[in-house]
């Protein structure tokens, strides 16, 4: 049996993974000072850019924690392998 995992660099939405069996995680964290948003999951693209244009304070961002990883890999009984494989867009 094969299960897919990906992070929201690859796009999915959120429903799409869902209907797909995909499990996702975030590929970032985006941060204004001490406020933390998830990418994808607590924070669009759209409210992104809102919040750069309002907020006076320029982000910074972090990758995925290791919580992130473990609830995205730990459910998947009797792994035998694992493949990363990640993409540019350049």
């Amino acid at each position: 049996m094969v299960k897919i995992v990906t992070d929201t660099g690859s796009e999915l939405t959120l429903d799409q993974a869902k209907e797909w069996g995909v499990a996702a995680m975030p590929a970032s964290y985006v941060l204004f000072g001490d406020e933390s948003f998830r990418e994808t999951y607590d924070i669009s693209i759209v409210d992104f850019h809102a919040r750069l244009k309002s907020d006076s304070r320029f982000p910074t961002t972090s990758g995925a924690t290791y919580d992130d990883f473990m609830t995205a890999y730990a459910p998947k009984k009797k792994v035998t392998g694992l493949c990363r494989s990640t993409c540019r867009a350049d």
